[in-house]
């Protein structure tokens, strides 16, 4: 369907293989930088430098979680009407802390 398209045009096969080439380098390029910087974001959330060590990352994860754990908010005395923030913030940080995770190979 796509050559009939280009065809239409004038756009040789040459051409449009030259076209196709690029849109998928530039699809990869965007996909890779977009790994690139959430990849810096979650290290930004659990506030570590990405040379930290596993420990460190295991740390920040642990003690972010008990600082904005819902359950751990109320027994505190957290106000219901501020649960859907606490909530929204450990979802932040478990997907940070799953991402580094995944890149780094770690349990």
């Amino acid at each position: 369907m796509l050559w009939h398209v280009a065809s239409a045009l004038h756009v040789t096969r040459a051409e449009l293989a030259q076209i196709e080439a690029f849109v998928r380098a530039h699809t990869e390029r965007a996909v890779s930088q977009s790994d690139a910087q959430s990849l810096d974001s979650a290290y930004r959330v659990l506030a570590v430098a990405p040379d930290a060590s596993d420990d460190e990352v295991k740390k920040a994860y642990r003690r972010l979680m008990n600082q904005h754990h819902p359950d751990k908010l109320v027994a505190r005395g957290l106000p219901q009407s501020m649960i859907g923030i606490a909530e929204q913030k450990t979802h932040e940080v478990r997907a940070a802390y799953e991402k580094i995770k995944a890149q780094r190979g770690f349990k």
